[in-house]
């Protein structure tokens, strides 16, 4: 295996271009490595010693060797292989031995054009280059863990409710429909009519999503991309800990008794009790949600994430 197949996707398109290799009809990786083989191939010679990209030269000719080897060690066995002739005799019958009707598949491929396989061959090999690097890449993996969590907040508020206790649906609809019908369950969607739904999922994609999102553009060692994915797991992981693992105080107890209590008006100091009442909603729903799984699946993705990162040094 030459060097060029170590690398990922990015990395050699970040080659192709630093040696200005025309890559545009290459869409996985696999055809990448190609087009670089023969690239390095091809000047072998313009590549010195002291060549940034010598030791990629190097290895693309010691592989091409070893195929050349191979391909030589097999004509050479084939040279060798001794022809047994079947003589025709009456002990020999090839109709009782073998039934040379062709079988159901050899029919069906009969009717298929070759090339129409190869394409589909080909096609699927792309796709699955495609699904590899994209399954390998960090963003994706933070991306996953995102949308998950995601979902599963979501469902713990879109719960399913016979229809006929929907308040919504009025009174003379539900006395015209069959009781079977009243009985069917649907998601209940006034969730979205509910405050603490909003501010619970606001207050989880600041923390999960917008925060990291926004220290890894800033916070960038990767300079190859415009987030670092490392930085965002890593981000993600610290604002976490701070949301679920910060202790309540009895004065936070304290002034939610008092908001519970107190009228509404229109004053600066009640909307600060009401933004502090949302906000401690908010993160005692998400840790009575989350627990403690999400930090651990924030562990996994930053320690993936610094995996990768490494991989590119």
């Amino acid at each position: 295996m030459s060097l060029l197949s170590k690398k990922t996707k990015a990395q050699l398109e970040e080659i192709a271009r630093d040696l200005d290799v025309n890559i545009k009809s290459c869409k996985v990786k696999q055809a990448l490595v190609d087009r670089l083989t023969d690239h390095f191939l091809e000047n072998a010679d313009k590549y010195d010693k002291d060549h940034e990209y010598y030791d990629y030269v190097v290895s693309v000719k010691q592989e091409a060797e070893n195929e050349n080897d191979d391909d030589e060690d097999n004509d050479d066995e084939s040279d060798d292989a001794e022809i047994i002739d079947i003589d025709d005799s009456d002990e020999y019958d090839s109709d009782d031995d073998f039934d040379l009707e062709p079988s159901t598949l050899d029919k069906i491929l009969d009717y298929i054009d070759n090339d129409t396989l190869y394409e589909i061959a080909d096609y699927i090999a792309e796709k699955n280059y495609e699904l590899r690097d994209y399954l390998s890449d960090p963003f994706t993996i933070n991306d996953f863990t995102v949308v998950g969590e995601f979902i599963y907040l979501y469902l713990h508020f879109a719960k399913s409710v016979a229809l006929g206790d929907i308040r919504f649906v009025p009174q003379i609809v539900k006395s015209n429909l069959p009781a079977a019908v009243l009985k069917t369950p649907v998601t209940d969607l006034t969730h979205f009519l509910d405050a603490n739904f909003w501010s619970t999922v606001l207050l989880w994609l600041l923390v999960s999503y917008g925060a990291p999102k926004l220290t890894s553009y800033y916070v960038n060692f990767t300079y190859n991309f415009e987030y670092d994915p490392f930085i965002f797991a890593l981000a993600k992981l610290l604002f976490g800990l701070i949301l679920f693992k910060t202790e309540v105080s009895g004065h936070d107890i304290k002034d939610e008794l008092v908001f519970q209590f107190s009228f509404r008006n229109y004053s600066v100091e009640y909307a600060a009790k009401l933004f502090k009442h949302y906000l401690l909603t908010s993160t005692l729903l998400l840790r009575n949600y989350f627990g403690n799984w999400v930090l651990i699946g924030d562990f996994f993705t930053t320690f993936v994430a610094l995996y990768a990162n490494l991989s590119f040094i």
